[in-house]
């Protein structure tokens, strides 16, 4: 699920719990930084395009700023 909010967007991910996954998103434009909220890490884009690793049952919560 995508949804912008004061200039951000924010994207949810979430793993159903069958095994580790890697989720990978496109954007439309290379974004400013790309923060996992509540956890004290960021992701460096490659373009307009980012991954992440989800361990079973993990959600994680992406604040990106366009």
């Amino acid at each position: 699920t995508a949804r912008t909010h004061v200039g951000k967007l924010w994207i949810v991910a979430a793993n159903d719990g069958d095994g580790e996954g890697e989720v990978s998103f496109t954007l439309p434009s290379q974004p400013g930084s790309i923060t996992v909220a509540g956890e004290s890490r960021t992701i460096r884009p490659e373009g307009n395009t980012f991954r992440d690793a989800l361990r079973p049952l993990a959600v994680h919560v992406y604040e990106i700023a366009l």
